[in-house]
C-alpha cells in the first residue's frame, strides 16, 4: 500500500514529502518555507538522489524520532550536495 505524507515542520520552517510503499521509503522531497501551495505544486514529488541518500543513511539512525532523523538527512544532504 501507497502512503503520502505532507508535513510542515515549524521548527525547520520546511514542508517534507515523504512516500512510503509497504512501510519502506520509497520518495522524499522538502521545501524551505511555507508556501503550501508552491509545496504541492513543484516539490510534492520524489526527488530521487534525496530519496537515495536517505535510504542508504538509515543504517545511521539512532535513537531519534523518525522525523527527526528526516530532517537531519535533509540538512545533511542540503550541505553536501547543494552549496557548490
Amino acid at each position: 500500500m501507497k502512503d503520502l505524507e505532507h508535513i510542515w515542520d515549524q521548527s525547520n520552517d520546511r514542508w517534507i514529502f515523504i512516500e512510503h510503499q509497504d512501510g519502506i521509503l520509497v520518495g522524499l522531497n522538502y521545501m524551505q518555507g511555507d508556501e503550501y501551495e508552491t509545496f504541492k505544486s513543484n516539490f510534492a514529488k520524489n526527488d530521487e538522489k534525496l530519496t537515495e541518500f536517505a535510504i542508504k543513511m538509515l543504517d545511521f539512525r539512532g535513537e531519534e524520532t523518525y522525523i527527526e532523523f528526516i530532517n537531519k538527512v535533509i540538512w545533511l544532504y542540503f550541505e553536501l550536495f547543494q552549496q557548490a
